[in-house]
């Protein structure tokens, strides 16, 4: 069979997921080429789609697949196709789950430099960019400002 129909067929396997993952042994990641046992996975998009346990993308195809094998070549194309490929469906690959970014800013109310948690980054009417947060002490809201944004 040709990478182009396995891809296709890759394709179509990606809307209904859960029922081919939940009868797989083994799962793999087109993202990340990762491969891990299908119990590493640990959440779940809208319920229907698995996230990778590695790098956090719903590109999950499990190994019960019985239209097409998984080989290393059909995971690189299928990376080459929905990740690495200007055309793609798929420009940026979004991490769902990140890691919190800590950082320190000054908070007026304990008067002291404290990390922020909740933290996200922000574009102030003057164009700079900034962290805003919470004081992880008592829960005031703070920035920190970053810089210009690139024009």
């Amino acid at each position: 069979m040709s990478h182009e129909i396995c891809i296709k067929l890759a394709d179509l396997h990606t809307a209904c997921k859960r029922p081919i993952i939940e009868r797989s042994k083994r799962c793999y990641c087109y993202c990340c080429l990762g491969s891990f046992e299908r119990g590493s996975i640990k959440k779940w998009l809208s319920d229907d789609y698995a996230i990778c346990p590695y790098c956090g993308v719903d590109s999950v195809i499990g190994d019960a697949t019985t239209a097409f094998q998984i080989t290393p070549m059909l995971m690189y194309v299928l990376k080459q196709r929905w990740f690495e490929n200007e055309a793609s469906p798929r420009l940026k690959v979004i991490n769902l789950y990140p890691k919190e970014v800590t950082m320190e800013a000054y908070c007026v109310r304990c008067k002291a430099k404290r990390e922020m948690k909740d933290t996200e980054e922000v574009t102030m009417k003057n164009g700079c960019k900034a962290m805003k947060g919470k004081c992880s002490v008592c829960g005031t809201g703070m920035y920190k400002i970053l810089g210009k944004a690139a024009t």
